[in-house]
Formats: structure tokens, sequence, C-alpha cells
């Protein structure tokens, strides 16, 4: 028989797919499907970590990170984009673990440690050679956000005009510079 010629019909003992209805929706649905997600970023960081290769472990670690944080297990989570952060072997990944670090902080609630964590992404963009413009201006941005959430709007307006001196000393003779002048 070739490979594409369907199978005749055989006798079945399951009721016709019409008949099964699907499972009911509850707060533990995401969690079943995002479950294989956490177990495989498990598998490779191990793997990864066994192997020697640790941009990949850090990879993975920040896969399951994303992954628990899906599943509301932000402490969990917070583990992983920390283990990830000390074992990052570039500046760019820092900054993506970083980054990481400000989500689920504010996943959490947690201002504070969202602050902080943007303040740490800003250093490390500052230290770059030459420094990131455009992320710094973001990270501005950002860290205003934040504290207006907090009602700290002094540090979020300071925080504010940062990213708008940024932008209009970085924009240099860019065809959009116009958009910037007050």
């Amino acid at each position: 028989m070739h490979a594409c010629t369907p199978l005749p019909d055989a006798p079945s003992a399951r009721p016709p797919r019409a008949h099964i209805s699907p499972p009911p929706r509850t707060t533990l649905t995401p969690i079943l499907f995002l479950w294989p997600a956490r177990a495989f970023a498990d598998y490779l960081a191990e793997a990864a970590h066994n192997a020697g290769d640790v941009l990949q472990e850090c990879t993975a670690l920040q896969n399951m990170g994303t992954s628990l944080v899906m599943m509301s297990l932000h402490v969990e989570a917070l583990r992983c984009y920390e283990k990830a952060l000390g074992l990052a072997p570039s500046a760019q990944a820092k900054g993506d673990v970083l980054e990481c670090l400000v989500w689920v902080h504010s996943e959490r609630g947690d201002a504070g440690s969202a602050i902080e964590a943007v303040r740490r992404l800003r250093d490390l963009h500052e230290e770059a050679d030459p420094p990131d413009m455009e992320a710094l201006c973001s990270d501005d941005l950002q860290e205003g956000s934040l504290f207006a959430q907090v009602r700290e709007f002094g540090e979020a307006r300071k925080a504010f005009e940062s990213a708008h001196a940024i932008a209009k000393s970085s924009m240099g003779s860019h065809p959009n510079r116009a958009k910037w002048q007050c």
C-alpha cells in the first residue's frame, strides 16, 4: 500500500470526535499548556551546563524563566533570571537578562526592584563603547514610567527630562530632529 493511500475505516471503540468535549477552562489550563515548555527549557539548561555551553545555558534559563512568569510563578522565574545573569558571558546577554528582570519585577508589582534592574541595565548601556544612546533613552523612559506608577512624580519627571535630552542630543542632523525640538 502506498504511504499516501488512506487506510480503510476500521471499527473503533472510541466515540466519534463530535461527542468529545474539550477540557473545562480553569485557572490551571494555561499552566498545563506551558508546563512542557518549562520542562524542555530545564532539560536544555541542564544539557548546556553538562556540555559547558554557558551562552546556551543562559538562554535556556531565560526561556525557563519566561515560561515560569507566564505561569505566574514569579519567585521561581526570578531564580532563573538571577542564575542566567550570573552566567551571562557578554554585555548583550546581560542586557537581555536584565530586561527580563525588569519585566518579572513589574509583573510582581515590585516597582522598586524593577527600577533597580532598569538602573543596572542603564549602567550596562553607559559602559558600552560608544554608549548606546537609544538604549539609554529607552532606559530613562522605562524608569520614568516606573516612578510614575509608584507616584514618585519628581523622580519620574527627572527621568523623562533625561530621556528627552538624550533624544535631542543624539538625533544630530537626522531628518526627524524637528519632531524633538521644543
